[in-house]
């Protein structure tokens, strides 16, 4: 195995790992790294975390996978799940507030916009 496969492989499992858990775990992430327990805010971590799946597996596919297309996926992608995590925080009422909604608005903008321009990339 490569050093590059290993690298990939152990971010892979970095990121999967921390992802479900920071989605389906929150209380325990918190608790374990000292964090206040916020499910909300473990829950945006596993937003940053869960595309640069993707962008692992596009790399561990082979060289020249990711191209600017890719990229504005995983970035745009990351975005929509932001604002998506706002729109459900508010919707349980545990967010409210003005900032709230211009804050995940504008998420869900930025990753909707960035995915119509990864499309028009490809």
């Amino acid at each position: 195995m490569s050093k590059r496969t290993a690298v990939i492989l152990g971010g892979l499992g970095f990121l999967g790992a921390g992802s479900l858990g920071h989605t389906f775990r929150p209380r325990a992430m918190a608790r374990h790294y000292g964090w206040t327990s916020s499910p909300w805010y473990q829950r945006q971590l596993a937003s940053f975390e869960l595309p640069h799946l993707y962008g692992l597996l596009a790399l561990l596919s082979g060289k020249g996978r990711i191209d600017d297309a890719a990229y504005l996926r995983i970035v745009s992608s990351s975005a929509l799940l932001l604002g998506l995590h706002h729109a459900l925080a508010i919707a349980r009422g545990d967010r409210a507030g003005a900032a709230n909604w211009i804050s995940g608005g504008a998420s869900a903008a930025m990753g909707l916009l960035g995915m119509h321009l990864a499309k028009s990339e490809s």
